[in-house]
């Protein structure tokens, strides 16, 4: 299983809202490279609380990553890990937890999905 925080102090800052994105990729775990992206247009009514991060893996293993959230979440019924491909938004099944002061969202995913972001959705929100 492979273990990585993404916007770590190991890889670049994470762009603020006024910064434009880095462009280079790094190492967030042996094996997967990461590089910030914008998203493409978020499904219903989700809010964005993390970066848009999009991965490259040479290995396909478990994978424990955790996000920096953009704002303090203290339970994870609202919130998770989403992907899209060609367009079409899905959430990324595995284990989450928040660190105890709710400002990081970890997760153990199966593999290493083609990029992620953390979405909270609206109680009553349909989700994808």
């Amino acid at each position: 299983m492979l273990t990585a925080v993404a916007c770590s102090s190991d890889g670049p800052a994470a762009p603020s809202a006024t910064t434009q994105l880095p462009t280079a990729q790094f190492e967030i775990a042996p094996g997967v490279l990461a590089r910030y992206a914008t998203p493409p247009e978020l499904p219903g009514q989700a809010i964005a609380l993390s970066d848009f991060l999009v991965f490259e893996a040479q290995v396909d293993s478990p994978l424990v990553v955790g996000f920096p959230l953009t704002e303090p979440q203290m339970e994870t019924t609202e919130v998770g890990f989403y992907s899209v491909e060609n367009g079409v938004w899905s959430g990324i099944i595995g284990a989450i937890s928040l660190e105890e002061d709710g400002t990081v969202l970890q997760a153990v995913l199966p593999s290493v999905p083609p990029n992620a972001i953390v979405l909270r959705f609206p109680a009553d929100a349909t989700l994808p």
